[in-house]
Order: structure tokens, then sequence, then C-alpha cells
């Protein structure tokens, strides 16, 4: 996640082994991510993430997860941090997939990083998938073109009978893939779109990646999904928010 937050996440800097990222209002690149898996983080290092995120009028979030220096969550713990959201990381081996039923009419369409309009029907797509009925921040726009431009990611439309209905793709990173930005739009769900996609997925990180995770929060329809293709609870992703801004 630090890497995703240094090459995608807009501003930002390099704290403690991680990534401290603050991007526009409305993206969700605004959070460190990656301290503290090296060893102790010092207590200079946390003030410096707490004036760092103060500097820039925002509330200071960090990703947590069990396999950090315990330093990191007392020296958090001191400064007025609690946990604000938690998600689930379900994994996988990318051997023996089975394939998915096939369903007529669907394809997945992979976006050209370099044609505009291909960049564009994602960002729109992933406004439908993830906010619609309502409108998406205008912070999320922008990160989500960045996603659809980034080398390591392979992003993807997904079209039935010729219409848009859904998006998302996954990242490869040291032998392990990610399933990234999945969505299907309201008035396509429960049809198993979703469940083949990550299939589809599946297969294609077999060449470069021997596992693959997926995000998901707890209970939701992701980690159902997940189940079903074979994925396990592998950790829980915690974030963690200042709320008492005591040093």
């Amino acid at each position: 996640m630090a890497i995703v937050l240094r090459e995608v996440g807009g501003a930002g800097a390099p704290l403690a082994g991680g990534y401290m990222a603050c991007d526009v209002p409305g993206s969700w690149a605004d959070v460190a991510a990656g301290l503290g898996l090296d060893g102790p983080v010092a207590s200079a290092e946390l003030d410096a993430l707490v004036a760092y995120y103060r500097s820039q009028g925002r509330t200071p979030k960090i990703q947590l997860h069990a396999f950090m220096d315990p330093t990191l969550r007392a020296g958090l713990a001191a400064r007025g941090f609690v946990r604000d959201d938690i998600e689930e990381v379900w994994a996988r081996s990318t051997r023996a997939i089975a394939p998915a039923d096939a369903l007529p009419g669907l394809q997945f369409r992979r976006v050209d990083p370099t044609e505009p309009a291909d960049v564009e029907a994602f960002v729109a797509s992933q406004g439908i998938g993830f906010y619609a009925p309502g409108s998406p921040p205008a912070g999320s726009l922008p990160i989500a073109a960045r996603v659809a431009r980034c080398p390591r990611a392979r992003i993807y439309l997904l079209v039935l009978d010729g219409q848009i209905v859904g998006s998302g793709g996954l990242e490869v990173y040291d032998r392990s893939a990610v399933l990234i930005a999945g969505c299907v739009h309201p008035s396509f769900r429960r049809q198993g779109i979703q469940a083949a996609f990550i299939r589809h997925r599946i297969a294609l990180a077999r060449a470069e990646a021997d596992y693959v995770l997926i995000g998901s929060t707890p209970g939701g329809p992701s980690a159902r999904n997940a189940q079903r293709a074979g994925f396990e609870l592998a950790y829980h992703l915690e974030t963690w928010r200042q709320v008492d801004a005591r040093t």
C-alpha cells in the first residue's frame, strides 16, 4: 500500500519505511501506510507524521496490521489515535482456480492507459459502481484516473451486451497480486458478474503471482464472493485516526 500511495496518491512523503499520502480532499489517498515493518518506529517519526497532516489541514490517519512493530501502535495510542475502520484481507493461491460459469454477453475489456476515452470510461464506471445513486466526491476522480494509468495496474471494463456495467483490475508486486477497484453498477448486480470477474483476474494473475489478495468490509459482498472463489481470511487491516491532538 505504501508503494501504491507513492505511485498514485498525489502529494506525500516517505516515513519510517512507509509512505504518508495527502491527496486532494475526497480522495482515498489521505492515509499513511507501511510504517513499522522493518523494526521500531521512533517517537520523532510519529511526531513528524502528526505534524505533516496537521500542516496540511488534515486529520492524521494511518493503516495498521498485526505484522507491524508494537512501538507503532503504542506510540499512536499515546498521541490520541483510535481505530476508525477495519477491513478484511482475504488470500488464496493462484493455482487450481476453477473457471467461472460463462455469462452470455459478458466481456472483460482491457483499458488502454494511453487512450483518454478508456480512462474516462473507467473513471465514470467507478463513480457509478461505488457511489450511485449519489455523486462521487470530486477528489475521487483524479486518483481513479491515476490508477488507470499506473504501470503496475491492469484495468478492465466489464461489458455486457455492449454496455459498460462495471470495472476494476489487479496490480502485481513481488509475486503477489491484489484485486483492486472491482465494482458492478447497481442495476446489474446479483447476476454473477463480480464473481466471474474475480475468477478472471485470478487466472490473469497466475503467470506473475503465486497468490492473490482482495480486501473487503467485514461480511461485505466482496468477502462473500472471495469465499466462494476459495479465498481464506488472512488478516485485518485497521485504519487509525487522531481524535485527540496531544503530542
